[in-house]
């Protein structure tokens, strides 16, 4: 049976109001959420620039440290240094849930990416401790170092033995120093103690 254009052309007008009464009230809701974010961010002396992003997130960000108790003092700080709850999200779709605010912020201050953790876990280092994180970019252990590493003999290292390693200067390059003068698969703490003596050919 064939359809009533009048009743059709009725129900697409229906449908149209509608969706033009959501797109209003979506926008109102965003209009109060990015009032609350100002408003918050004032609460503690914070311009709304400073806090970046737009107020929604803030509220966003709000409603999680609402769930692990977070004082506001703490999500103003967290937003300063770029935390977010994509960022939160992202963090825990890789296994670090529950992280405190503290973690968050030093995450971001020291350049711990949801990438970064994936790129490491990629190369062996998966389930490393958030001190251990922070560790490896505050002393420069890079993907690129691990991979560096593994090329020349050393695949398996621990967490510990690669912060070492860049700590006394133990690279690639110098593993092939040792190499061309005999001196052959040394231990981490091997290659370590090593570098520490220097070089006794020179």
């Amino acid at each position: 049976m064939a359809a009533d254009p009048a009743l059709l052309q009725d129900t697409g007008q229906g449908l149209h109001a509608l969706i033009h009464e959501v797109d209003v009230i979506e926008h109102a809701i965003d209009r109060v959420r990015n009032g609350i974010g100002r408003v918050l961010g004032g609460a503690v002396g914070v311009e709304p620039d400073t806090l970046g992003g737009d107020g929604a997130s803030l509220v966003g960000l709000v409603r999680w440290a609402g769930l692990h108790d977070v004082s506001l003092d703490e999500i103003v700080q967290m937003r300063i240094h770029g935390v977010s709850t994509d960022f939160v999200e992202a963090l825990s779709r890789l296994g670090y849930e529950d992280l405190s605010a503290g973690a968050l912020k030093r995450f971001r201050i020291h350049g711990v990416s949801p990438e970064f953790i994936a790129e490491m876990a990629e190369l062996g280092h998966a389930d490393l401790s958030t001190d251990e994180l922070t560790r490896f970019r505050i002393h420069g252990v890079s993907p690129e170092f691990v991979r560096e590493m593994a090329q020349v003999g050393y695949p398996d290292l621990l967490a510990g033995d690669l912060v070492r390693f860049r700590i006394h200067g133990v690279d690639a390059d110098f593993v092939r120093e040792l190499d061309e003068h005999g001196v052959k698969d040394l231990s981490p703490e091997g290659l370590v103690r090593m570098k520490i003596v220097g070089r006794w050919w020179h």
